[in-house]
């Protein structure tokens, strides 16, 4: 709650208090991205799965908008030595979308992080996040529909 002199407006607000972007499930699905960037990034290597062989690794981010809000979703990677780029499962997506149920109250942590796991399985990245780096064309991983953190 925003606490104001009396007699003086509330200051306009053009977002939630917590900069989040509310959503249902099926608006996420909905939900047009265009590539920001994708750059490597050595220090995601941690979270690369044990006994993985990555040739270079790195964090991916696509922008796009909702209920005319800014949105933002990003996510860690790695390429295989046959050129196949994997989501890092152990970290799980970063966003400020917030998922919401069908009475508009926000869905625990853990949900939210699951739908947005999903979501970027579904989602095709692989190419231009190959072409922003420079190495032509990807093959497309198999999609894995969880994110397991340690």
């Amino acid at each position: 709650m925003i606490f104001t002199p009396v007699g003086k407006p509330a200051p306009f607000q053009l977002h939630s208090h917590d900069y989040r972007v509310r959503v249902t499930w099926a608006e996420l699905k909905g939900l047009r991205l265009d590539h920001l960037c994708t750059v490597e990034d050595p220090s995601v290597f941690d979270d690369v799965p044990p006994g993985t062989r990555a040739v270079r690794m790195g964090v991916t981010e696509w922008q796009g908008a909702i209920h005319g809000q800014p949105v933002s979703l990003a996510w860690d990677w790695y390429e295989t030595p046959e050129g196949t780029l994997h989501v890092i499962q152990a970290v799980a997506p970063r966003t400020n979308l917030m998922l919401i149920d069908s009475k508009g109250y926000d869905a625990p942590y853990a949900a939210v992080e699951d739908a947005m796991c999903r979501f970027v399985a579904d989602f095709a990245w692989q190419q231009s996040a190959l072409r922003d780096l420079g190495l032509g064309s990807a093959a497309v991983a198999t999609p894995d529909f969880s994110c397991s953190r340690h």
